[in-house]
């Protein structure tokens, strides 16, 4: 009986131990607590994504330069300076807005030509030309529209300006 009995004390040792295991397992609430824990990282951390999002759209529109205005007249020609490089000649109209508007436009056409040195050389020199919107092969009408946030700078031209002069000769020849 004593070897039944202990035999008895070691299975229910073993059913007791195996007991316990079960219950932490089943009654465990680690992973649900860790789960609360990450869904509330994640929301934090959507909520601050948010704020910077909305803060960086509200600095973009607060600071956008439509407002700006030019103290350029509208008889007066102004050279008009691309972040791409390009250049544009005109006369400013719709000056405040998201775009400038040339009138009576122009843009320098640079091309190379091939030149002979007196050493016998051929160096490549630059041609430029001013060519007249609306003289292209689409026929665009003599205004264009220039996006403000492209524009590195406007200057205003002087009247004895080499591409016044060039302008002034197109215009004349034109008349003719």
């Amino acid at each position: 009986m004593f070897i039944q009995t202990q035999n008895n004390m070691q299975n229910q040792h073993v059913d007791t131990s195996a007991q316990a295991h079960d219950e932490s397992f089943h009654h465990d609430k680690g992973p649900k607590k860790g789960g609360k824990k990450w869904g509330k990282f994640f929301f934090g951390l959507i909520f601050v994504l948010g704020a910077l999002y909305g803060g960086y759209w509200w600095y973009k529109n607060s600071t956008n330069t439509t407002t700006t205005t030019f103290s350029f007249y509208d008889d007066k020609y102004h050279g008009v300076f691309l972040e791409n490089g390009d250049v544009y000649f005109g006369k400013l109209s719709n000056k405040e807005g998201t775009f400038v508007v040339l009138k009576d436009a122009y843009y320098l056409r640079v091309t190379e030509q091939l030149q002979n040195t007196k050493e016998g050389k051929q160096i490549k020199v630059p041609d430029l030309k001013l060519v007249k919107i609306g003289l292209e092969f689409h026929k665009p009408t003599d205004a264009i529209e220039l996006e403000r946030s492209h524009i590195l700078f406007i200057q205003e031209l002087e009247p004895d300006s080499e591409v016044i002069k060039v302008i002034n000769e197109y215009k004349n020849s034109s008349r003719q």
